[in-house]
C-alpha cells in the first residue's frame, strides 16, 4: 500500500471524524435534544443527594457537638 492510499484513508477517516464532532456538537446546542434532558435530570437528581446528605451531616455534626460538651460538662461535675 503506497503513501497516496494511506493518506486517501486517513482523509477519509478525518472528515468522518469531523462530521461526528459536528453531528455532536450540534445536538448538543439543540436544546431540548433527550441527551441534554437526561443529563440535567441526573444533574438534579445528584444536587439533591448531595444535599440530603449535607442536611444530614450538618444534624450528625450538632448532635456530635451536644454530646461533646455534655461529656466535659460531666468531667468538670466528677473532677470537682
Amino acid at each position: 500500500m503506497s503513501f497516496s492510499d494511506n493518506w486517501g484513508h486517513l482523509k477519509n477517516n478525518m472528515a468522518k471524524l469531523r462530521e461526528k464532532i459536528d453531528r455532536k456538537q450540534h445536538n448538543a446546542k439543540s436544546y431540548n435534544s433527550p441527551a441534554k434532558v437526561h443529563a440535567a435530570g441526573r444533574n438534579r437528581k445528584r444536587m439533591s443527594l448531595v444535599a440530603l446528605r449535607n442536611k444530614e451531616m450538618a444534624g450528625v455534626r450538632i448532635i456530635a457537638a451536644g454530646m461533646l460538651i455534655a461529656a466535659i460538662a460531666l468531667l468538670y461535675y466528677l473532677n470537682s
